[in-house]
């Protein structure tokens, strides 16, 4: 009986029936249960992995989907190159990930998985999406007007599409203010959505209590050090030119990051008060604890 019910829970002794040992998940080499917390807590490690790393994938995914779907549906150029798509993958979802992959630590939420997921998923990307649409048209149709009232030389257009990596001829104002406006717009809604990436990153490990609301307190402030790391990887990008041309970015004046920082301060405040209020949760009249 003893060997049937450690059959039944997927452990079996070295010693036990071969039909016991057959069955089972995990073997007892030496009889001893010892082996059983160790295996318990890198159990909780791993799907304490895979929470961090599901929020930050599907979050990304499902953002840059529905970006792509509206501004296509509005005709305004496309949202990302696919450089921009590189960057932003690697600066907020491909180093963090591997990183929290690594640093996660066991422990018991009392939570299911999906459940868990979904709370922080859905409030962090509907909102950065309304605030990455808000941002997009709003720098295309400002640069759109801006340079349609310029003056433009060819000696302008050529040193346009050179910064801008553009490999076809531009023939009209009109098609140049185009150009201008969908680089200018792919650049403010980048630095955007690469500034909100890293922040999800500590928003998954929260450091201090103040960025609690899509998950515990963890008090590990290693995801918070790196998330500055990759920030100050972004800023060298964007200062030196080379790099910024490598990745089809423009500079942008000082009151444009000006206003894409108070846009993501703003988001920030939102996303967390709409993670501990349960917004979501109550729109739907479901529960996730």
């Amino acid at each position: 009986v003893l060997s049937l019910k450690k059959a039944h829970l997927g452990i079996a002794m070295q010693s036990g029936s071969a039909a016991t040992r057959g069955v089972a998940d995990m073997i007892l080499l030496e009889d001893s249960f010892a082996a059983l917390p160790p295996a318990f807590l890198e159990g909780q490690r791993i799907v304490n992995g895979m929470q961090d790393i599901l929020r930050l994938f599907l979050t990304r995914a499902v953002m840059v989907a529905l970006l792509i779907i509206s501004i296509a549906m509005v005709d305004l150029g496309f949202p990302y190159v696919p450089k921009h798509v590189s960057l932003l993958t690697l600066l907020t979802v491909g180093i963090p990930t591997f990183a929290l992959a690594i640093w996660a630590r066991p422990a018991q939420t009392g939570k299911r998985l999906l459940t868990s997921v979904l709370h922080f998923v859905i409030p962090a990307t509907i909102s950065i999406f309304v605030f990455a649409v808000v941002l997009y048209l709003f720098y295309f149709v400002t640069s759109y007007n801006r340079t349609l009232g310029l003056v433009v030389t060819p000696e302008d257009i050529a040193s346009f599409e050179q910064t801008a990596g553009i490999n076809y001829p531009i023939l009209t104002q009109d098609a140049y203010a185009l150009e201008v406006a969908g680089t200018i717009a792919r650049t403010a809604l980048t630095t955007f959505t690469v500034l909100t990436g890293l922040l999800l990153v500590i928003f998954v490990e929260p450091p201090i209590e103040f960025f609690v609301g899509g998950d515990e307190l963890s008090g590990d402030r290693r995801p918070t050090i790196m998330a500055a790391g990759l920030l100050a990887a972004f800023v060298l990008i964007v200062l030196i030119t080379p790099l910024r041309n490598f990745f089809e970015l423009v500079p942008l004046r000082l009151s444009d990051y000006g206003i894409i920082g108070a846009a993501v301060i703003a988001w920030m405040f939102i996303v967390r008060a709409a993670w501990r209020g349960r917004w979501i949760e109550r729109l739907l009249n479901v529960n996730t604890i």
